[in-house]
């Protein structure tokens, strides 16, 4: 069957971008702070798993074990989650035990986020014109499904990876994309589909690898 490049738009919050440092947060956040659920603009040259193996540097299947810390995206202002993995197989690339990984998601505080946004104004100046973003926090909510990873504790999943050196971990490429819960017979979740398939270019290319 012929595969096509897929391409998600979606109509959100169109943020400016401008460099900035990379701040790192902590898991727990006061409750009294208000939660700003944003979305933006996201555009995937593909999602397909064989071109995100193909693409990727590194390609695991693994046990997720939880969210660590967000971070602030120094170009984008969004907010990014770190967590790890434990590698329970290597389908492409080379890793150890656990490997750090970093995607799209979590919380960031409101003010931060503005201040990479926006990097020409002051503080004051950005209080001014969004009064109570010091009392925010911005949390991701992908506009479409898939682009929110489904990150759970203690689940497995197949993992596509591309080097993040800026966070020394690896980011997974197009979010739920890469990134897809496996069940108990091994099949990955088409967030598309919402249903789970058989991979089977990945045992292609393990009957290649074994006869090479």
């Amino acid at each position: 069957m012929k595969r096509k490049g897929k391409l998600l738009i979606c109509i959100g919050v169109v943020l400016v971008l401008a460099a900035g440092g990379v701040i790192a947060y902590p898991h727990l956040f006061p409750k009294e702070k208000e939660i700003v659920e944003v979305g933006v603009v996201v555009c995937y040259a593909s999602a397909y798993p064989e071109d995100l193996y193909e693409d990727g540097d590194l390609v695991i299947k693994g046990i997720y074990n939880g969210d660590e810390s967000y971070y602030v995206h120094p170009d984008l202002g969004l907010p990014q989650t770190i967590g790890t993995v434990t590698v329970t197989e290597l389908l492409k690339g080379a890793c150890g035990d656990t490997v750090k990984i970093s995607f799209r998601g979590g919380e960031i505080p409101m003010l931060e986020s503005l201040k990479i946004q926006h990097d020409h104004l002051s503080e004051e100046e950005l209080l001014a014109a969004n009064p109570g973003a010091e009392n925010q926090m911005m949390k991701w909510k992908g506009i479409d499904p898939p682009d929110t990873v489904d990150a759970r504790e203690g689940q497995a999943y197949i993992f596509f990876l591309f080097q993040n050196e800026a966070q020394d971990c690896y980011g997974v490429g197009a979010q739920a994309y890469g990134m897809r819960p496996l069940n108990d017979k091994g099949q990955a979740l088409n967030p598309d589909t919402g249903e789970y398939e058989t991979l089977l270019f990945l045992t292609e290319t393990e009957e290649i690898s074994k006869a090479e």
